[in-house]
């Protein structure tokens, strides 16, 4: 029976120790080895512990690798997605990370905190501007000139003026039926305006599945609508996602605007992707309640505290969560979007419990449960969760 090699680095001995989980590479010489290498064999391993692996880690494995990131949220979260197909853009990208992460020494864990944080830009800027300015590099100075690849709320500017590449656009314009006289991007832009808003939610999910290998960020209302929202990490939105890349190249535009607009996109999945198998069961029971219904305000109330900068509060989500409560304080807006983030971060924090938990007037006492307050956070925090609920009966 053949020998096994350290999975650690450039190491390469003979390993006799191997991690618990079903990972087959996963052997090691000795526990230093495999200590140093937990922070790479953690993307693979079934017995990490939940929410230790953040879309940063995978851009931490890329970047040693010296290779392009293939993970989906890695590709949207650190603005690959944002370069559409510019291969010099990319390469860019890479050399920018390599740079911080190599030879700056930032690791996963930091970088994911500013992202959370909403200051990946800011502070990537100012780790760079730590350096003399004649050894920052050149990619610190493509960065700002396109700031706008981490930073969503500026606008775009790419050779061809929008912010989708113009090939993926006639590609998937075709694939939605535009004739192919249609070759004039602003013809085809100019066009789908005027689509109906359920015909251009499908062209633009399309467009991120097989025109752009990305998916709807958070701060996307397709985000919502597509059912990612249910989902508890980048892992299970990676997976999601490619169920539907499975699903657009199996079905015609038509079917899969036929579904969404009738609610049975659940349905045409299972009949045309194996890639639901993959979803945890408690994910798919809530897919497909959010598929085949409209969403509860719950869902809206996630999207609002993961997005980084929320332009408005939900109209549902500041009656049914307290928000109403704040009256426009903002300290205590975000003190409240804090405790609810938590939740929805915790292994135990369940939406639906916690949308059950609005209608029978127990928001804090469902966050409590699976949050530590402290006293007096919790008194806080039962002033602000409090909501109309429960409605009086008048039987």
């Amino acid at each position: 029976m053949p020998g096994h090699t350290c999975a650690a680095g450039a190491c390469r001995k003979d390993a006799q120790h191997k991690c618990k989980c079903d990972w087959p590479k996963a052997w090691y010489c000795s526990k230093e080895c495999q200590r140093e290498d937990w922070k790479f064999h953690k993307l693979d391993c079934s017995s990490a512990p939940a929410g230790s692996v953040t879309s940063a880690h995978y851009l931490e494995k890329a970047v040693s690798d010296n290779l392009f990131p293939e993970h989906l949220a890695t590709l949207e979260d650190y603005g690959f997605e944002r370069c559409g197909l510019d291969m010099d853009a990319r390469k860019n990208f890479l050399g920018l990370y390599i740079g911080l992460m190599k030879h700056l020494r930032v690791r996963a864990k930091t970088l994911h905190s500013w992202k959370i944080q909403g200051k990946l830009l800011a502070n990537i800027k100012a780790k760079f501007e730590t350096l003399p300015e004649g050894s920052r590099g050149g990619y610190i100075g493509w960065l700002l000139e396109n700031e706008h690849v981490l930073d969503p709320s500026l606008p775009s500017t790419p050779k061809d003026g929008v912010g989708f590449d113009a090939d993926a656009i006639k590609l998937v314009y075709k694939f939605a039926g535009g004739p192919d006289t249609d070759t004039c991007q602003e013809i085809i832009l100019e066009k789908i305006k005027h689509w109906s808003t359920t015909k251009k939610d499908c062209f633009f999910m399309a467009m991120h599945r097989l025109g752009m290998g990305s998916y709807p960020g958070t701060w996307d209302h397709l985000w919502l609508q597509f059912g990612f929202c249910v989902c508890r990490d980048v892992r299970e939105e990676s997976t999601l996602a490619f169920v539907y890349t499975d699903l657009l190249r199996a079905c015609s535009f038509e079917e899969f605007h036929t579904a969404y607009c009738s609610r049975s996109l659940m349905p045409l999945m299972e009949s045309k992707s194996d890639g639901l198998k993959r979803l945890p069961t408690r994910i798919l029971e809530d897919l497909k309640d959010m598929l085949a219904g409209s969403p509860n305000a719950v869902w809206s109330l996630k999207q609002f505290v993961v997005e980084q900068a929320p332009d408005r509060i939900p109209p549902a989500v500041m009656e049914d969560y307290g928000f109403s409560n704040c009256k426009g304080n903002d300290e205590e807006v975000q003190e409240l979007r804090a405790m609810y983030r938590l939740y929805f971060e915790s292994p135990g924090g369940e939406p639906m419990k916690l949308q059950e938990a609005a209608v029978s007037g127990q928001l804090c006492e469902c966050v409590s449960s699976v949050v530590d307050m402290g006293k007096k956070k919790k008194k806080w925090m039962q002033h602000l969760m409090k909501n109309v609920y429960p409605l009086p009966s008048f039987d």
